[in-house]
Formats: C-alpha cells, structure tokens, sequence
C-alpha cells in the first residue's frame, strides 16, 4: 500500500468526517466542559461513522505492523490494538491538541495476550478500552436502555465525538507515516484542509 493510496481511500475520507464535525461549531460551541454531554441524532450518526472508520483504520494499520496478522470483519478492537500498542511505544500517552484542550484518546488502552485471548492488561493499572468506544457499542446496540449515567442514547455526545476524531486522526497519521509519507503537523495541515487537531507528532515505530 503506497502513501497515495492511503490518502485516496482513507486519509480523504478522514477529512469528510472532520469536515461534517467542524460544521457542527454552527450549531454548538466547542466547549467541552461546557457542551461535552450535549448529544442529538446528528451527533449519534457521526459517533457511528468515526468508530466504524476507526475499526476500518485499525484493522490495516495492524496489517501494515505485522503482515503475518489475520483479521476478518469479526476482529475485536483488542486483537488489532495489541498489534499497534506492540509497535508504537507509548501510543496511549501520546496528546492531541483540539482548541485550548489536551486530548489523550489511547490513554490507559492496554492489552495483553493471555491463553490466546486478548484482554485488559493485568498488570497496568485501570487498563481500559476508550470510555468513547464504549459509548459507541452502547448506543450501537442498545440505545434505549438506561445505565447509571442515564439514557444510553445520550452517550451519542459532542465529547465522545471529539474524542473518538481524535483517536481516529492518531491511527491516520500513524497510517499515512507507515505508508511512506513524511507526517508532521505542517505537512498534515497540507493535505486539504485538515483543520481540527494542531499539536500531535509522530512517533518511531519500536
């Protein structure tokens, strides 16, 4: 896979995605403390899209780690992000600039392999999956539920989106850089109007 290619069939997608949150500013201010748990259809739609495309990203950038990984529609998020963690050091702690807030959307996503099941690393305190893919599973297929927080359906939010975009912005980079391209934020900002996150660099591949 070239670094066209990637652009072409992904990196462009990206940017429509990106496109159609910053249309939101319209409508909502992009104030997270403020606005964070603001949710509607709209933002449910694109909650959808971004993981979906996350999924999508995640899946090839494991196979451009490891050629030898296998993956299928059914692949968990956990199979592919253990490949990922094994390759980029420090990926979870790795910050994203979005307006005048720090976003860390890898933060504490450690996996481990165990009896050939990939599961929450053990030994790092707290492991988790992303608090926004999990929102993403919930409103997926089971919107009309309640849990502690309330209706689930209100999970589809302006911080999940936010945040989700930025983990999907991450795997692009690291996508693009993998390919062949020459990824820092200048060059980033060059590829047709990416506009939303300023402050994330690349990293060496371990």
């Amino acid at each position: 896979m070239t670094s066209d290619e990637v652009i072409n069939s992904y990196w462009k997608y990206y940017l429509s995605l990106e496109s159609q949150v910053v249309e939101l500013e319209r409508f909502i201010e992009f104030d997270l403390k403020v606005n964070g748990k603001t949710y509607s259809s709209r933002l449910l739609e694109l909650l959808q899209a971004i993981c979906s495309e996350i999924d999508v990203i995640g899946k090839t950038l494991a196979l451009q780690c490891d050629s030898s990984y296998r993956v299928t529609k059914y692949t968990p998020i956990k199979s592919w992000w253990f490949v990922i963690q094994n390759t980029y050091e420090g990926i979870q702690s790795k910050p994203v600039c979005f307006r005048k807030e720090t976003l860390f959307p890898w933060a504490n996503f450690f996996v481990a392999k165990v009896n050939g099941k990939h599961i929450d690393d053990p030994t790092v305190p707290n492991a988790h999956v992303p608090a926004w893919w999990n929102s993403y599973n919930n409103v997926k297929h089971r919107r009309t539920d309640r849990d502690r927080t309330g209706l689930v359906y209100s999970q589809a939010n302006l911080s999940n989106v936010i945040n989700a975009l930025s983990g999907l912005c991450v795997l692009e980079t690291l996508l693009l850089e993998k390919t062949g391209c020459v990824v820092d934020s200048n060059t980033l900002l060059s590829i047709e109007g990416h506009n939303v996150f300023r402050n994330y660099m690349t990293w060496s591949a371990v």
